[in-house]
């Protein structure tokens, strides 16, 4: 593998770097700096830095570590929603309201229970 990452470095023009993202672990990328990653990928494929160009080499990085961003938080763990309505945080009202007047009948709703035939 390592021979063809390194002839895939030497002679494509487009998408050198595809076979490296497949190497090298994702924190990598995101967390090294690019002259270090730079270093990294020279040394293991025993490359020398002129044959790199730096241009793309940078907006490769650029590229990738955005769509890293992007995938982790696609898929990252979130809790669902709390509902807000929930039937057992209902308080029926309290009918001798109506009674002494503190309340208006037509915006209260009484809970009723249900009964089986």
């Amino acid at each position: 593998m390592t021979n063809k990452i390194k002839e895939s470095m030497l002679n494509k023009k487009y998408g050198k770097y595809d076979l490296i993202e497949k190497e090298l672990a994702s924190e990598d990328i995101l967390h090294n700096k690019p002259r270090v990653l730079l270093e990294l990928i020279c040394e293991r494929y025993s490359l020398e830095k002129s044959d790199i160009k730096r241009a793309t080499f940078y907006k490769w990085l650029a590229r990738t570590k955005k769509e890293i961003i992007n995938n982790e938080e696609r898929f990252k763990w979130r809790p669902a929603p709390k509902k807000k309505n929930n039937i057992d945080d209902f308080q029926p009202t309290d009918p001798m309201e109506f009674l002494e007047g503190k309340k208006n009948l037509s915006t209260t709703i009484l809970k009723r229970p249900n009964y089986s035939k």
